[in-house]
C-alpha cells in the first residue's frame, strides 16, 4: 500500500469547514490545535472506518519526519480529544425506550450502543444499548449484584450478575450465552463501562433488596412485601406460592367445612397446621417445628383433598405444584423446605416410601429446622439450609411407630382419619385448585395487627394446662400453637364461631408415657418376660431344688412380679429391637423398676452368674396421669 501523503477533507464545524493537505504541513504546525482538530472531527465524521487510523498515522509519520516526537503528538492529541468531546459526567445516556437515564460521562450511548473515543477514533464498547439498571443485595447473605439491562431486536431484557462477575473481563463473557454481543477482547471495555456507570450513578440506581426464601425477614413477609423481591429460581416449589381465581369462592368452601361435624375434624386439623407455620417464628423462641401427618387405611377417605384446602391458603395445592410426593429425596425435600421457610412443606403419599426407609428420622432432622452441611464444587461450604415452619403429609401409613425415639414422637402429630371427610372431595379439590393463595396474605396483615406478645403468653398457658393432663411438653407446645392459629383464621380470614377448642386437638396429641422411650422399652421387656415365661427357674423353692431345666435360660423367677434377669439375653432383645441397654438400666435404677444396674450375683447348675432384679409393677402407681376437664379462658373476641 503506497503511504498517504494527501488527506484534503472539508467538515462543516460550527465555526468553519477545515481542510488539511499533510504535504504543506510543517514543523510549527503541529505546535497548534489545527491538525489535532482536523483528526477530533474526522473521528466524529468516520466513527468506526478503519480510514480514521489511516490519517492518525500519516500525520503522526509527518511529525515525525519533522522532528516533532510521537509521545508529543500523541499527548497533543489526546489533550484536543478532552476539549472536543465532554468532559466525564455530562453526558447522559440516550438509549431508545431506555428503563432509565444514567449519566454517562465520555461514553456515547444512543441507538448505536455503546463507545468512546480513544486516542485512535472511536472505541466500541458494545453494538448494541446495555447499562447498569439496578444494585441488588441478598438478604440472606449480604451478597451485592448488579442488575444490568441490554436491548436486542428493540426488546430489552436484564440479566443480574454477582459484582465479582460484572466486574472482571473473563466471566462477564458468559453474558455471551445470554445475547449481550461481548467478546474476550471487548470484555474488558465492558467491564470498565459498568464499573464506571453504576460508581458515577450511585445515588440514582435502585437498591433493591432479594431473597431466596419466603416467609419472615423482620416485620415483612415475602412474597406479600414489594420491598424485597423473591428469587424464584432458587427453588422450582415456591413458583407455586401466588393467588388465582376467586378469594369468595375459596372462603364458601371452607367455611362449609368448618362446622362442628366431627366428620371434618381431620380437614379442620391440616388448615390449622397450615396456619399455624408463620407463628412460629413471631411466638418466642421455644417452638420448634412440627409434623401433622393424616393417616388412613380406608381408601378415598379425603386426605389428599384435606391436604389441598391446607395448601390452597398459600398457593396452586396441585399434586406436584405444592404438594410434593413423599419419593422426592431427602436433599431435594431440605431444599424446598428452606425456600419455604415459614410457609408449610406439604408431602402426599407416605405409603409410596418404603417401610425400611427411617422417615421418621427424617421428620425429626427436618422438625428441627436445619438442613445438612454441604461443600460446593470448589469444597466451600455452602450456606445453611434453615426453616422453621409445620410440615403436613397424608397417606396410608403413620410417620412413626412405637420403636421411634422420643424425639420423633414428640414432633409429629398423628391424625387418624376413621370416616371419610368429605361428602362431595371433588367439589371440595375442584374449588381449591381453581381458587387459591388468597388467604395467606390476609393472615399475615392479621398477624401484623395482633399483639405478639399477648399471644405468647396465651400459647404459654394453654401448652401449660395440656402438661398438666399428661401430654408431653413438645406435644402440648404444637397443640396449643394449632388453637391459637385456628382463633387467628376464625377472626381475620372466616368471621366464625368455628376455632378449634382445646379438647378438639388433645386426642391427637401423646402423652409423656407414650413417648418416653425407655418407658416404652420396660413395657416392652414385660411383654417379652410374659412370652417367654417358661424360660425362668422359678426360685421358690430356696434350696434350689427345681426340677425344670430349659433350654434356653433367662433367668429366675422370684414371685409374678418380680424377675431376676440374665444381662445377656436381656441385651440381646434389647439390641435385636435396636434400643440402648445401658440407657435402660439406668432408667430402671431412678423409676424403681431393678435394684441396681450391677445386679446381683448367683449360682445355676453350678455356675456363679450376674442376675439383674426388675421389678414388673414399679410403675404402677408412679407417673399415674388422670383426666381433669380442661379449663381455658374464653378465646379473643371474634368479629361475627
Amino acid at each position: 500500500m503506497q503511504p498517504v501523503t494527501d488527506f484534503s477533507k472539508e467538515l462543516k464545524g460550527e465555526e468553519c469547514a477545515l481542510t488539511l493537505d499533510v504535504s504543506t504541513l510543517t514543523l510549527e504546525d503541529f505546535s497548534t490545535p489545527t491538525p489535532y482538530r482536523f483528526l477530533c472531527q474526522q473521528s466524529r465524521k468516520l466513527g468506526k472506518d478503519p480510514q480514521y487510523v489511516f490519517l492518525v498515522q500519516a500525520l503522526r509519520s509527518k511529525a515525525k519526519e519533522l522532528g516533532f516526537a510521537s509521545r508529543f503528538f500523541d499527548e497533543a492529541l489526546a489533550r484536543q480529544f478532552a476539549i472536543e468531546f465532554p468532559s466525564a459526567g455530562s453526558q447522559l445516556t440516550a438509549f431508545p425506550d431506555q428503563p432509565v437515564q444514567l449519566s454517562c460521562g465520555s461514553y456515547c450511548c444512543d441507538e448505536g450502543g455503546v463507545s468512546y473515543p480513544g486516542r485512535f477514533g472511536i472505541i466500541t464498547v458494545c453494538p448494541h444499548p446495555i447499562m447498569p439498571v439496578a444494585r441488588v443485595v441478598d438478604d440472606d447473605t449480604g451478597e451485592s449484584f448488579l442488575r444490568i439491562a441490554f436491548s436486542r431486536d428493540g426488546k430489552w431484557k436484564e440479566i443480574t450478575l454477582r459484582k465479582s462477575d460484572a466486574f472482571t473481563a473473563s466471566k462477564i463473557v458468559q453474558l455471551a450465552d445470554r445475547d449481550v454481543s461481548v467478546t474476550s477482547e471487548s470484555a474488558k471495555e465492558l467491564v470498565q463501562y459498568l464499573c464506571w456507570t453504576e460508581a458515577a450513578n450511585s445515588k440514582l440506581l435502585p437498591v433493591i433488596r432479594t431473597t431466596g426464601k419466603l416467609g419472615w425477614h423482620g416485620n415483612r413477609f415475602v412474597p406479600y412485601d414489594d420491598k424485597i423481591q423473591f428469587l424464584s429460581g432458587s427453588s422450582q416449589i415456591t413458583s407455586n406460592i401466588k393467588e388465582c381465581g376467586e378469594y369468595s369462592l375459596w372462603l364458601e368452601t371452607a367455611r362449609a367445612i368448618r362446622d362442628n361435624e366431627r366428620q371434618h375434624l381431620p380437614a379442620r386439623l391440616a388448615l390449622a397446621a397450615s396456619f399455624a407455620s408463620p407463628l412460629l417464628s413471631k411466638l418466642g423462641q421455644g417452638y420448634a417445628p412440627f409434623w401433622a401427618n393424616l393417616n388412613s387405611s380406608i381408601s378415598s377417605s379425603g386426605k389428599t383433598v384435606a391436604l389441598m384446602l391446607a395448601a390452597s391458603v398459600w398457593g396452586n395445592p396441585e399434586v406436584g405444584r405444592l404438594l410434593r410426593t413423599a419419593r422426592d429425596t431427602i436433599n431435594s425435600m431440605e431444599t424446598t423446605a428452606n425456600a419455604l421457610n415459614n410457609i408449610p412443606l406439604f408431602i402426599d403419599e407416605l405409603q409410596t416410601v418404603q417401610r425400611e426407609v427411617h422417615f421418621s428420622d427424617f421428620a425429626y432432622n427436618i422438625c428441627e429446622g436445619t438442613g445438612k452441611k454441604r461443600l460446593d464444587r470448589n469444597v466451600k461450604e455452602r450456606p445453611d439450609l434453615t426453616w422453621k415452619s409445620t410440615v403436613l403429609s397424608s397417606g396410608e401409613r403413620t410417620v412413626t411407630n412405637d420403636s421411634d425415639h422420643e424425639g420423633a414422637l414428640a414432633r409429629v402429630i398423628e391424625v387418624q382419619v376413621r370416616q371419610t371427610i368429605f361428602d362431595n372431595p371433588h367439589d371440595v379439590a375442584n374449588c381449591v385448585k381453581a381458587n387459591y393463595g388468597h388467604a395467606g396474605r390476609e393472615y399475615i396483615q392479621g398477624i401484623l395487627a395482633e399483639d405478639l406478645q399477648a399471644l405468647d403468653a396465651d400459647v404459654q398457658k394453654l401448652s401449660i394446662q395440656l402438661q398438666a393432663e399428661g401430654i408431653q411438653q413438645k406435644q402440648a407446645d404444637a397443640g396449643a400453637i394449632l388453637v391459637i392459629a385456628d382463633r387467628l383464621a376464625a377472626k381475620y380470614i372466616f368471621y366464625d364461631e368455628f376455632a378449634l377448642s382445646p379438647s378438639d386437638v388433645k386426642p391427637f396429641l401423646r402423652m409423656r408415657a407414650d413417648t418416653d422411650m425407655n418407658r416404652r422399652i420396660f413395657e416392652h421387656v414385660c411383654d417379652w418376660i410374659e412370652q417367654y415365661g417358661a424360660n425362668f427357674v422359678d426360685d421358690y423353692d430356696k434350696k434350689g431344688k427345681n426340677v425344670y431345666h430349659p433350654l434356653q435360660y433367662y433367668g429366675k423367677r422370684v414371685d409374678e412380679k418380680h424377675f431376676r434377669l440374665l444381662r445377656k439375653p436381656l441385651m440381646e432383645e434389647l439390641d435385636r429391637n435396636g434400643y440402648n441397654f445401658h440407657s435402660f438400666l439406668e432408667w430402671c435404677v431412678d423409676h424403681g423398676a431393678m435394684d441396681s444396674p450391677r445386679g446381683r450375683q448367683a449360682r445355676h447348675d453350678g455356675k456363679t452368674e450376674r442376675l439383674l432384679d426388675f421389678h414388673t409393677d414399679a410403675l404402677d402407681k408412679k407417673d399415674a396421669v388422670y383426666e381433669q376437664p380442661i379449663e381455658v379462658e374464653n378465646p379473643p373476641d371474634l368479629p361475627f
